[in-house]
């Protein structure tokens, strides 16, 4: 819900029903305008998921916007703001999404308190990625980012040698799985390809749960085409293709207006 408030703020929209228990939410959005905006989970909730729905928008804003988000950090069941940084950041500049974050503080569960300060420049339009995203290059290098949130309830907590096992099963299987692209970015770059100008190809493993689900919406709001090839199907491993065509949809803030003649 605080993600809908921030999105209808950010476009002068009309939002209704956005509470808890409704079974029906409507938006009806205005034109993406600028400015300085604050949103607050009150909690825990992701910083990174307000993240999601909010910074496609402002690439087709009138101007840089900024964006002070509070709530989690690093929160179980959504992108952590090191992944934000370090993994999707990159690869969505490929695309022209270019924004910059300011980690200020860093939020945990159950109480949250993080805020994180996100300065976003809006573009003309995506780009299309044909090779960017199936050419995985070799891992010369492994590494890891460990982090302490302070003494935990025994309920919360969880023992440093679970994590780092559950961490470095999750690293095999995403390097054997022959993709370029992890199961954690797949459904992050869906909606990229869908508004990109041209076509993208992503080399993957299977797709994921969340990857099927915003190809599907992505075709029911922008009607970009989308196709998969499964290109390998060794045991224990299957690699695919999915390709889109983009409907290059453009920020029609930052066209110039057409000669008369």
């Amino acid at each position: 819900m605080t993600g809908l408030d921030l999105v209808a703020r950010l476009c002068g929209g009309n939002l209704q029903h956005c509470q808890v228990g409704s079974c029906e939410i409507t938006l009806d959005p205005g034109p993406i305008g600028a400015g300085q905006f604050v949103a607050d989970t009150g909690t825990a909730g992701s910083i990174c998921l307000l993240m999601q729905v909010a910074v496609p928008c402002l690439l087709f804003a009138s101007a840089d916007c900024s964006l002070t988000l509070k709530g989690g950090t690093n929160c179980d069941m959504a992108p952590q703001i090191d992944y934000t940084t370090m993994v999707f950041k990159p690869m969505a500049e490929k695309f022209g999404m270019h924004f910059d974050l300011d980690i200020r503080r860093r939020g945990y569960f159950p109480k949250g308190g993080g805020e994180v300060v996100v300065t976003s420049h809006p573009s003309s339009g995506l780009v299309a990625v044909p090779d960017a995203l199936i050419e995985r290059g070799e891992v010369v290098r492994v590494y890891s980012r460990s982090f302490v949130a302070g003494n935990l309830p025994p309920h919360v907590s969880t023992p440093a040698e679970d994590t780092g096992r559950a961490a470095v099963t999750e690293l095999l299987d995403a390097a054997s799985s022959g993709g370029a692209v992890d199961q954690y970015l797949q459904d992050q770059l869906i909606l990229l390809m869908a508004l990109a100008k041209g076509q993208s190809r992503m080399l993957c493993g299977p797709l994921t749960l969340h990857t099927q689900t915003a190809i599907h919406i992505a075709r029911l709001l922008t009607k970009a085409e989308f196709s998969l090839e499964h290109i390998d199907s060794e045991e224990g491993k299957e690699t695919c293709m999915l390709v889109c065509e983009g409907i290059g949809h453009i920020n029609s803030h930052l066209q110039l207006p057409a000669e008369s003649s």
